[in-house]
């Protein structure tokens, strides 16, 4: 009988062609810029949307623990920068325009959306140009080409230059079995900076913080991996102060960016007008709730580090670190071995 020529090839130690995997295309090599190249290319650094904190275009990740307040918070950005108000009445809106708010975290989405809005200070009539996704309407909406495609003709046609995305965890949809999930979060976050770049706008996506994650720096705490944090242009964190009772109002807000200095401010929520209040801003926030309780045993008057180890209780090495930082943030003054509360 005679040998088929695919049976031959496998007697000869040969797959059969039909079998063979496709090779792959050699990729382009990339193309060499020299210096004069590079200073003749049309180059643009990001503006700041608020004065020293935020800058624009980009990706923002906005993180924290469920219920320390991140919608409140970029609630309050977002009605900010639509109305060109200076954000907690203290730093600079150094941009304004339309703005793209999709709530699917929060079935009840409207309701709160509206709550807030009514009670904003500011408010311009109906606000034409604030657009908002709820409800049944976000339901449907899921991480994936399809989503950034929907997005980025949304925010060009309408001209919206914010974009608040509540929350990742809502808009992620399930990861399949065996997915690397640093590759695929660094994947949707990259996709949001490059399209926010793309589209000259800045997008707040909120993060929920992992509980597993508490021992690591502040900005490597979020529920997903540290590939997100390199994907985007910046990441703000909210969280409770941990020695305040759960009911307290007061939250430390953290922000770092590609472009900015990093900065750290308390502020403290504002049951009547659903915002936050500035308290304090500086490298001493941290520091907020030993301040207050400094304040409370010692007053106005001048102390030493006897007085404070002895009064709140905690060791001497402590109350050193403790007064140094508060020195450098221009919380105290040190006078010889003693120590004043700033003008």
């Amino acid at each position: 009988m005679a040998v088929k020529p695919a049976a031959d090839e496998w007697l000869r130690g040969l797959k059969p062609k039909q079998h063979r995997k496709p090779e792959k295309p050699t990729p382009a090599e990339p193309h060499l810029t020299t210096v004069e190249e590079l200073f003749q290319m049309q180059l643009s650094r990001p503006s700041e949307m608020i004065e020293g904190l935020i800058t624009t275009p980009g990706a923002w990740v906005v993180q924290g623990l469920n219920k320390c307040g991140k919608t409140i918070l970029c609630a309050q950005v977002a009605l900010d920068f639509f109305h060109g108000q200076a954000w907690l009445d203290e730093y600079r809106m150094l941009a304004k325009g339309p703005v793209l708010f999709v709530e699917k975290d929060d079935k009840g989405g409207f309701a709160s959306l509206r709550d807030i809005v009514n009670v904003y200070p500011h408010r311009n009539g109906n606000m034409p140009g604030f657009y908002m996704v709820a409800g049944p309407a976000a339901q449907p909406l899921t991480f994936g080409p399809a989503f950034f495609d929907y997005l980025e003709r949304t925010i060009k046609s309408n001209g919206i230059k914010l974009v608040v995305l509540d929350s990742y965890t809502a808009l992620r949809g399930s990861h399949a079995p065996g997915i690397d999930i640093v590759k695929a979060e660094s994947y949707d976050f990259g996709q949001l900076d490059e399209l926010a770049q793309r589209a000259g706008c800045v997008i707040l996506i909120l993060l929920h913080e992992s509980k597993g994650s508490a021992h690591l720096e502040w900005d490597q705490r979020g529920s997903g991996t540290y590939a997100i944090v390199h994907a985007v242009s910046g990441l703000i964190r909210v969280d409770r102060f941990r020695d305040l009772p759960i009911n307290a109002l007061e939250r430390l807000v953290q922000i770092r960016g590609r472009h900015v200095d990093g900065a750290e401010l308390v502020v403290k929520f504002n049951k009547q007008r659903l915002n936050y209040d500035f308290v304090m801003a500086g490298s001493a926030s941290s520091e907020y709730v030993t301040i207050q309780r400094l304040k409370t045993h010692l007053g106005g008057q001048t102390f030493a580090v006897k007085d404070i180890y002895q009064a709140i209780g905690i060791s001497r090495a402590t109350a050193y670190r403790i007064l140094d930082r508060l020195v450098f943030g221009n919380v105290l003054t040190r006078h010889g071995s003693d120590y004043k509360w700033s003008e």
